[in-house]
């Protein structure tokens, strides 16, 4: 049921995304000179499986191209169950022109039978890897490697983090990656940090179940699944969220622990809108990157990388 629920969900929102971005196009909403200054490498793989669910794209302004420059990886969000590197195909073009960086937008698989949440994870490490061990044929400076991730993707981020950083997590998991990979800091947009606030609402239930497995109250998955739990490491980590993210709740709370911790981390919060009626919600920088506020706060997510950013 709950995958029939699910592939429904990804059916509106498809037609949903794809009505928003060609209104957004007719309207001339993003800005041409940012679409003007970034060209695109379109579906490359990267896993021996040659499929959609494992393909990328490399953003990058017309300034650095043929340069050897930082990478940034995005991870879409569409809670669990949908979404493609095409909904923030706008977002990754407004950070490549104002970073000057590489800026990676991969797919990963979504939640069908078979798939769960630490399949998605599984991914995400093999396209950190792919790019690791592919840095010189795409320009990228392994030295200086940064992810970021919006909505269900930020969670994906937040235990993909942990996983390179935290041995005894790993472990765990069952997963491995190559222990030569630093990443330099982490963005988290509108993330989940954990399934506490949902696994006791019966009509969810069915969903997380299959996001984790059948055993999904009393499981110890929904532990791995808690991503301060297990960030024990210093990555630093910007946060953003705003007064209409239904999320918010978690991001402020994970604002205070990672302060309380030592770890560095900075936050962009909206209480309010620049423009009177204009709701800032869930993943509001992402779907409108054209906000005055989206700018704002995405001209600061790039700052914020940069001072981690290495020789």
């Amino acid at each position: 049921m709950a995958y029939r629920l699910g592939k429904a969900f990804r059916k509106f929102m498809i037609k949903e995304d794809t009505e928003r971005q060609e209104m957004q196009l007719k309207e001339n909403l993003f800005d041409k000179k940012i679409l003007d200054d970034v060209e695109v490498l379109e579906d490359i793989p990267y896993d021996v499986e040659v499929e959609d669910f494992h393909l990328f794209d490399i953003n990058y302004s017309k300034s650095i191209k043929g340069k050897v420059r930082p990478v940034i990886i995005d991870f879409h969000g569409g809670a669990y169950y949908h979404g493609t590197k095409m909904i923030n195909k706008f977002y990754v073009k407004y950070i490549a022109s104002y970073s000057k960086y590489y800026v990676v937008n991969a797919n990963y698989r979504l939640i069908d039978k078979g798939v769960t949440i630490f399949d998605q994870l599984i991914d995400t490490l093999r396209l950190v890897e792919y790019i690791y061990n592919n840095a010189e044929k795409y320009n990228f400076d392994k030295k200086n490697i940064f992810i970021t991730g919006d909505s269900a993707g930020a969670h994906i981020v937040g235990m993909l983090i942990n996983a390179i950083n935290n041995k005894e997590y790993r472990e765990q998991l069952g997963v491995t990656i190559n222990d030569e990979i630093k990443i330099n800091a982490v963005g988290l947009t509108c993330a989940v940090y954990n399934f506490d606030g949902f696994k006791e609402k019966w009509f969810l239930k069915p969903f997380f179940k299959d996001i984790i497995d059948r055993k999904f109250k009393s499981s110890n998955k929904t532990d791995l699944v808690d991503v301060m739990k297990y960030y024990t490491h210093k990555c630093p980590v910007f946060i953003n969220s705003a007064y209409g993210d239904f999320l918010k709740e978690g991001s402020l709370k994970a604002y205070e622990e990672f302060s309380k911790r030592g770890v560095d981390v900075e936050m962009s919060f909206w209480d309010s809108s620049i423009v009177e009626g204009r709701k800032l919600e869930h993943v509001y920088n992402i779907l409108f990157p054209y906000y005055e506020e989206s700018i704002t706060t995405n001209k600061t997510f790039c700052d914020f990388i940069k001072k981690y950013t290495v020789d």
